[in-house]
């Protein structure tokens, strides 16, 4: 038993790590790009890492347990299963989304690519990652252990999310790159 809870607690442990040090990069470039406030992609000038993007992290996470501490939240049962079910629903969709950019990108300029790379290798993965976010979508009271309808809060923050962000490159011009840059730079 002792085994057993050592092992758990430092899987819990290696997966916070994970979660901190991804969404500080992610909160660092979109900062850096002007996406988010410009201060997130500043780094500290000794260490060369993203400080501010990481205490955000870092204030964020403290504010969603102070929530569940105030809502009487199980920390594991609720909070972890949830943040880890949003995770891996997250994942899902950005490698989709990067799987149908590869397409898109390869349909205008192939660089010497065969259809196996440009084509069919992605258009099966766009197949099989659509299928695994079917799955987990219509699990999802097995994927968080919850079996109530505020679950349904977590894929709708990512359409909220989405649509926050298509408003946002709109607002920039993100259609070509050109503009884009354009647009981060001023």
């Amino acid at each position: 038993m002792l085994a057993m809870t050592s092992l758990l607690i430092t899987s819990l442990f290696a997966a916070a790590l994970s979660f901190q040090n991804t969404i500080s990069r992610y909160l660092f470039a979109l900062g850096r790009d002007g996406l988010l406030p410009r201060a997130l992609g500043s780094t500290d000038p000794v260490h060369r890492s993203p400080r501010l993007a990481c205490r955000s992290y870092t204030v964020g996470a403290l504010v969603f347990i102070a929530i569940a501490v105030l809502l009487h939240l199980d920390p594991y049962t609720i909070l972890y299963s949830w943040l880890a079910a949003a995770s891996a629903i997250g994942i899902l969709i950005v490698q989709l989304l990067v799987c149908l950019a590869i397409v898109r990108f390869f349909g205008r300029d192939r660089r010497g690519t065969t259809a196996w790379q440009s084509r069919f290798s992605p258009v099966l993965s766009i197949i099989g990652l659509g299928g695994f976010l079917l799955l987990a979508l219509a699990n999802l009271s097995l994927l968080t252990g919850d079996d109530t309808r505020e679950v349904w809060l977590i894929p709708c923050a990512f359409v909220v999310v989405a649509l926050l962000g298509w408003w946002r490159s709109a607002r920039l011009g993100a259609n070509t790159p050109s503009s884009f840059l354009s647009a981060v730079s001023e």
